[in-house]
């Protein structure tokens, strides 16, 4: 994990954005329910990742219940106090 944190400070500028689970399901709509365990498996995803994105994000913006445009105008918001 190390490497992985090093590259993406080194290549990219990291945003984490913080949903809630069912938020993210709510995103994939019918494929999510025609997928009996989609819940755990995501939700174990989300676990493994957490650290990393902790790690390397320069800024962590709440995404519940925002439009893609609200997220974008709160990330600029975040990158331009810091």
């Amino acid at each position: 994990m190390p490497y992985e944190e090093s590259l993406l400070r080194k290549t990219s500028f990291v945003e984490d954005e913080v949903t809630h689970l069912d938020e993210v399901l709510g995103a994939f709509g019918s494929a999510a329910t025609e997928r009996p365990h989609a819940r755990e498996e995501l939700r174990a995803l989300l676990k493994e990742r957490e650290p990393l994105y902790a790690q390397t994000a320069a800024h962590r913006v709440a995404t519940d219940g925002r439009t893609p445009a609200q997220v974008a105008e709160a990330i600029l918001a975040a990158r331009a106090a810091a």
